[in-house]
């Protein structure tokens, strides 16, 4: 690895610390979007449906949206050991999201990387991409869209890595 190699990693390095530390200075600053009180409750109502078979899942309006992270967050509200208030269980959700937001960049910086076969393009695409007011914004707050979107660059990163690399189980 020669000194240009060197200086470009740890650039990357330092740009995903500083975006990372920008996420912990930011959340607290979102408020509660409408669809976020919907969001904690059907989490609630898959939980009690998996745990106790409680059917309002069912017939709850919100059953079509995607849940897993609805109940993974209020799981980890009921598990964290801080006292529970409104404000606690919302902040916790908005720094989860974000999280889940910022592995996704990571994977988008990773794919675009391996694309363009350069660590700049890769930076310089994960910076437009966290640049989108409304992506970025979303990233607190947004339970459904952040998640899906995180989550298909993960796939997609996975899926072109293994179609051109060595096919194993682990790629799979």
């Amino acid at each position: 690895m020669d000194f240009s190699e060197k200086k470009q990693k740890t650039i990357g390095a330092i740009f995903f610390v500083l975006f990372l530390c920008v996420g912990v200075t930011l959340f607290k600053d979102y408020g509660i979007s409408l669809d976020e009180v919907y969001s904690r409750i059907n989490g609630q109502v898959t939980i009690a449906y998996i745990l106790r078979g409680d059917s309002t899942l069912l017939t709850f309006g919100a059953k079509h949206y995607g849940t897993w992270l609805d109940t993974v967050l209020f799981v980890l509200e009921r598990v964290l050991p801080s006292p529970v208030t409104s404000r606690s269980v919302f902040l916790m959700r908005h720094f989860m999201i974000f999280l889940v937001f910022y592995v996704g960049v990571i994977f988008f910086y990773k794919l675009a990387r391996y694309h363009f076969d350069s660590r700049k393009v890769g930076l310089l695409a994960s910076l437009f991409f966290i640049a989108s007011p409304r992506i970025f914004a979303d990233a607190f707050y947004n339970t459904k869209d952040i998640p899906f979107m995180a989550l298909s660059v993960i796939s997609l990163y996975t899926l072109v890595r293994y179609l051109d690399d060595k096919k194993s189980i682990r790629r799979a």
